[in-house]
């Protein structure tokens, strides 16, 4: 769906380069894997760390060599001017409607609103360019940091119960969602 009308605008097929004043969002690249195994070294209690550099680069080789747009996962970058502060990965839906997003910040950079900017920044651009119907994200109840960052970014609890099942919600954890407004 939005390949096919990136290819009509006569652009190469690609995902996006976001930035928001200092905060720039990219595709996480295979020489990237120091960087993302180091901002995922201090994920919190309810993300998976990566097991090392040789694990998160071997990921993103495999991410690097699917077409964009095709069902799967993919891992974005939060730099901060130069620096990789975080990570956004999302979840590019088989059927083409609804993405799913999750972040992680360094801990110097928590706390600054960039996660928040980011969020809103991703989520923005999937509603708007990639014109999904809404953007989910899925938090431990007891993650009240991560919850936060996505109300403030505009992703609101859902109790959609089809949404539940569909993205397989467990009962410790909640759903937020962005959806596109009704005029869209």
């Amino acid at each position: 769906m939005v390949a096919e009308a990136w290819a009509k605008r006569g652009g190469p097929v690609k995902w996006p380069e976001l930035a928001d004043g200092d905060l720039a969002i990219r595709p996480a690249r295979p020489e990237d894997a120091a960087d993302w195994h180091a901002i995922r070294s201090h994920a919190g209690p309810w993300q998976s760390p990566l097991q090392s550099v040789a694990a998160a680069r071997e990921l993103l080789q495999a991410m690097a060599a699917e077409p964009p747009f095709s069902p799967g996962w993919r891992q974005f970058l939060l730099l901060e001017g130069q620096t990789v502060v975080g990570d956004i990965g999302l979840h590019w839906p088989a059927h083409g409607d609804y993405a799913e997003i999750g972040f992680e910040l360094a801990p110097a950079a928590r706390g600054r609103g960039l996660a928040q900017r980011a969020v809103r920044l991703l989520g923005c651009w999937l509603l708007e360019s990639a014109g999904l119907l809404g953007v989910v994200a899925i938090t431990h109840h007891d993650n009240g940091a991560a919850r936060a960052v996505l109300v403030e970014a505009g992703l609101l609890p859902c109790s959609d119960a089809a949404l539940h099942v569909r993205f397989d919600v467990q009962p410790h954890e909640r759903l937020h969602l962005m959806a596109r407004s009704a005029d869209a």
